[in-house]
């Protein structure tokens, strides 16, 4: 009786350490997903139309209908200091491209917008002529989960490379973890 026991404990051992090892392979899984940095403009930046380029009126809300933008997303928005800047404004300010009062103002430059709520954001230039130019964009964000990693390419780092390597770096996680999961089955 003592024996079969022993055999209950370790079958219940080993399922544990399965169920275990299946939550930690899901919360990695969803860890090496990521969230997505949305270059606004794309390669086009965050600049004001026709002036000094030859960028359209709507190049900023075209680029923002081919985005899927999800909760903990980020916006990057790659602009020079005393050229451009990024105001968060209301639906109506937003229309009006009024500048008078943003609920948020950034103007150091290269700036990241991260996205920690649902709904509807509006974003402008407070240069004189930029926002009525075009240069705004709305974006809608979801709770969906976050948009692919391949979707857009991630910020400058401070010493000018680009961060290439996540997707990889991530997978490296997960299977690292996994095969620590897997071994600790043996013990």
């Amino acid at each position: 009786m003592v024996q079969g026991r022993g055999n209950a404990v370790v079958a219940w051992n080993v399922a544990g350490r399965l169920m275990l090892l299946a939550v930690v392979a899901v919360a990695l899984v969803h860890y090496a997903q990521g969230a997505t940095t949305h270059d606004v403009g794309g390669a086009d930046k965050w600049a004001a139309p026709g002036l000094s380029n030859t960028l359209n009126s709507s190049y900023l809300s075209d680029w923002a209908s081919t985005q899927t933008f999800a909760l903990g997303d980020s916006l990057f928005f790659d602009y020079a200091v005393g050229t451009h800047n990024v105001l968060e404004v209301t639906n109506a300010a937003y229309t009006a491209c009024n500048i008078t009062k943003p609920m948020q103002m950034w103007t150091a430059g290269n700036t990241t917008v991260p996205l920690n709520s649902t709904g509807p954001f509006y974003f402008i230039c407070g240069f004189p002529g930029h926002c009525m130019a075009g240069q705004k964009v709305a974006i809608t964000v979801t709770s969906g989960s976050p948009s692919p990693l391949s979707s857009t390419t991630p910020p400058p780092s401070p010493n000018g490379s680009t961060i290439s390597s996540l997707p990889a770096s991530a997978a490296a996680v997960v299977f690292g973890a996994l095969f620590v999961a897997c071994g600790s089955l043996l013990w």
